[in-house]
């Protein structure tokens, strides 16, 4: 499936630049680092970048829409940059100063490579995930995120992701 560039960024960027009620009802945002073992570089691993938005939904459910950023080596074959913007609903456990979380989601997997390595694809991106938010008092915390997720519908092409991150909360 051929997508244009022009046709992603315009997507990504209706997806962060939410209405000002959305941002309201935001109650923290993190920036995390790890590494993503994936298919996409035969086993190998990348380092991973995410920004991440938490958002209550009703009760224990959050919403969490998110930006993640890998780029990889192929053997052989040269760079690879993946991009998937992705929403996640999560069931969240306040344990205290710390709340653990199980969430599922959907997001799209952008993936550009040298045109004679398959060029840009973009695939469905289904991921589960499971995690830990810290609260370091006030504004400030952490989270630990670990995340599953498909290249297409029935993942196939997956990638683990591990990831720290910093919390900024409102």
């Amino acid at each position: 499936m051929r997508i244009s560039r022009r046709l992603v960024v315009v997507a990504i960027a209706s997806a962060l630049c939410a209405g000002p009620s959305a941002a309201q009802s935001i109650e923290a945002l993190s920036f995390g680092a790890g590494l993503m073992d994936q298919g996409l570089w035969e086993g190998g691993e990348a380092a991973a970048f995410n920004l991440r938005v938490e958002m209550p939904w009703r009760g224990m459910l959050l919403l969490e829409p998110g930006l993640v950023f890998a780029r990889g080596n192929l053997p052989g074959e040269g760079g690879a940059t993946l991009l998937v913007p992705e929403l996640q609903a999560q069931l969240q456990l306040p344990l205290g100063g710390a709340a653990a979380y199980l969430g599922a989601g959907m997001g799209m997997a952008l993936a550009w490579r040298a045109e004679e390595n398959g060029g840009f694809a973009a695939d469905p991106a289904p991921s589960i995930g499971a995690g830990v938010r810290i609260d370091y008092g006030g504004l400030l915390g952490f989270v630990i995120d670990g995340r599953l997720r498909g290249s297409g519908l029935d993942f196939d092409d997956r990638t683990r992701e591990l990831t720290v991150g910093v919390r900024l909360r409102r």
